[in-house]
């Protein structure tokens, strides 16, 4: 007897879907990390054209609130807390790279952090929003208490450890320690370093960055250049992000309800699939994000 003709093609289409997904997933990967060496390589460009003005900013007493309203208003401008994150690091890394003390830029980075994360609270309003023309107004008062619990959690949180950094220096102080811990004690710095060239410079750096970046300055000089540059490695991060995001929405929609609710089935799944999801994705606001669509369609409670 033959087989039934949809369930013969079911197979290869699903293969061909999954191929679909993982090179959705694999290409964002590439595109972040290649976005991250790229922010890195023009706040190089960026601090030796201002040197001045940056050492002046972020070595002000006013350097922690700064930074803190930096990384709202970023996380609120492109609603991606990692990827403002994300350029913070490799910034800061390719400042003190150029001459910036560390001290200094690790005291201006985490603020800058601290706000990215509160700033995730305003990704979650947007997407309550934006699905409310979709809902019923049931299912919109349903969505209201998951987003208030996860912004009441940032504010609190944040609020602390910024009073902390602020009085203590208590983050910059533990982030210093960790970074001479692994360079001492571990060795990574000598470990990494025994690599005269590693895969990112092999794959991303020298056939990308280093290309781009000499063509750009050279075209529009290092101080414009640079600028440029930064705009475009960061947008590109956002892009990666968006990228990563649909392909695990992708995922959502394959029709797993049931392993979504087994999923948050109870508090200690729901806690493991958050931590999961925000470290594959490397965003909270996309994990705090998906579990809206969860609360509005009661596949999940607040609870």
């Amino acid at each position: 007897m033959s087989e039934p003709k949809g369930r013969g093609d079911r197979g290869p289409s699903l293969l061909k879907g999954r191929l679909l997904l993982i090179g959705m997933v694999i290409l964002g990967v590439f595109l972040f990390i290649t976005s991250l060496e790229g922010v890195k390589a023009s706040f190089k460009l960026i601090f030796a054209e201002w040197q001045r003005g940056i050492l002046a900013m972020v070595s002000a007493q006013t350097a922690p609130v700064t930074g803190l309203a930096i990384g709202i208003l970023g996380t609120s401008l492109v609603q991606s807390s990692s990827a403002v994150v994300a350029a913070t690091m490799v910034s800061m890394s390719g400042m003190v790279a150029a001459g910036l003390p560390l001290v200094s830029a690790i005291r201006f980075g985490v603020p800058i952090v601290l706000g990215a994360n509160l700033g995730t609270t305003i990704t979650n309003t947007i997407v309550v929003f934006g699905l409310r023309r979709g809902i019923t107004d049931e299912e919109f008062r349903s969505t209201i208490p998951g987003v208030i619990v996860d912004d009441v959690y940032e504010v609190l949180t944040i609020t602390i450890f910024f009073a902390l950094e602020i009085t203590m220096g208590l983050l910059s102080r533990i982030v210093l320690a960790l970074g001479d811990f692994y360079d001492r004690v571990l060795g990574f710095q000598g470990l990494f370093s025994a690599f005269e060239r590693s895969i990112i410079d092999i794959l991303i750096k020298e056939p990308i960055i280093n290309p781009t970046t000499h063509l750009i300055t050279r075209l529009l000089g290092q101080r414009i250049g640079g600028v440029l540059l930064f705009i475009i490695w960061f947008l590109l991060i956002v892009a990666a992000l968006s990228l990563i995001e649909k392909g695990l929405d992708k995922v959502v929609e394959a029709g797993w309800e049931d392993k979504v609710t087994a999923a948050f089935q109870n508090p200690v799944r729901g806690f493991l699939t958050g931590f999961t999801i925000t470290w594959i994705v490397g965003s909270s606001s996309i994990g705090t994000s998906l579990v809206v669509p969860f609360l509005a369609t009661r596949l999940v409670d607040l609870e």
